[in-house]
């Protein structure tokens, strides 16, 4: 049944989103609505808790010439990368760059960011966040510019802010899914990088069913390249 289910999914970027409140939160229902009814992106995005579970990495193996696989891959490889390990985190959080608790949310950001990192730890999936902000076209603050990024250590191109203005809402969305699927091709670029790293190092002393594995996984990741 899980195998039917994978072959079912087309093989495009999967994006995890949250933080956004949309039973309470007019403004977040619609942003939910509006990547839900994107047709025209070659993407998924999904919606998920802060917490979500995600499966823990396994170690890898050092000693790769002993290992004999049982066939050229595992049939939840495809499920798990498909509908379960993301590429893209995307944390919604709301924040002006005059918020008068600023040290206040900056901590709760930190902290939500934390147990982000923490539940896809050893993993290369890319955290990004979203600041929606009323004001259209502001001042940033320069100063609390470089502190979020210090305090987040978030590079710069995976944070961005959504003005959420009601005329221009859709087109911010939008260029917004543009900036994840980057990060998202971003990702599985360095997954088919080590894949071929890992290949090219172990080409000559491992065993067939796993050189065929690996070629599989580097071809399959290239896939969901945009």
């Amino acid at each position: 049944m899980a195998a039917d289910v994978g072959l079912s999914l087309l093989p495009v970027p999967l994006v995890h989103l949250a933080g956004l409140d949309v039973q309470r939160n007019a403004v977040h229902k619609y942003i939910q609505d509006s990547f839900r009814a994107s047709q025209n992106v070659a993407a998924r995005f999904d919606f998920v808790p802060i917490d979500n579970n995600y499966a823990p990495k396994k170690e890898t193996r050092e000693h790769v010439e002993q290992y004999v696989p049982r066939g050229i891959f595992k049939k939840k490889w495809m499920i798990k990368h498909l509908s379960e390990l993301p590429s893209v985190i995307c944390l919604f959080v709301d924040l002006e760059w005059t918020d008068q608790n600023w040290d206040q949310r900056l901590t709760e950001i930190v902290s939500k960011i934390a147990i982000i990192r923490h539940l896809i730890e050893g993993r290369r999936i890319q955290i990004c966040l979203v600041l929606l902000q009323k004001a259209e076209g502001g001042e940033k603050n320069t100063k609390r510019v470089d502190e979020l990024q210090l305090q987040t250590e978030l590079p710069r191109n995976r944070i961005f802010v959504l003005p959420v203005t009601p005329e221009h809402l859709t087109g911010y969305i939008q260029q917004l899914q543009a900036r994840l699927l980057e990060r998202a091709n971003s990702y599985y670029e360095s997954i088919v990088s080590e894949l071929k790293l890992r290949i090219e190092n172990n080409a000559s002393k491992i065993y067939p069913l796993l050189f065929c594995r690996y070629l599989f996984k580097a071809k399959g990741s290239t896939k969901w390249l945009c």
